[in-house]
């Protein structure tokens, strides 16, 4: 009988220590919680800011530099955009002296 209420109580001792420590637990999460969303704030005014400058780009590229291979990559897409804006302009060219003729 004794075993049985020693060991009842040390469950119950047991017991309220988890509820203790599940609440710290819990308050702390919480804490953090509100910390976290605190700097998404911060970051969503930041990024605001610099949409508002046209300089989230360039803060993008400060931070994460393009590799040599996404550099290359953009140089031909911009190189291509050139090469079809050049053929069009030779269409309207054309088109121009056939109406003068």
């Amino acid at each position: 009988m004794i075993a049985r209420y020693r060991a009842a109580g040390t469950f119950e001792n047991l017991n309220r220590q988890y509820g203790r420590a599940l609440d710290s637990k819990e308050k702390k999460i919480a804490e953090l919680t509100g910390e976290l969303q605190k700097w998404k704030d911060k970051y969503k005014q930041c990024t605001e800011f610099l949409k508002s400058h046209n300089l989230l780009d360039l803060f993008k590229e400060f931070i994460r530099p393009k590799t040599l291979r996404e550099k290359l990559e953009l140089s031909k897409q911009k190189a291509s955009e050139q090469d079809q804006q050049k053929s069009e302009l030779e269409i309207v060219k054309d088109k121009k002296h056939d109406i003068a003729i």
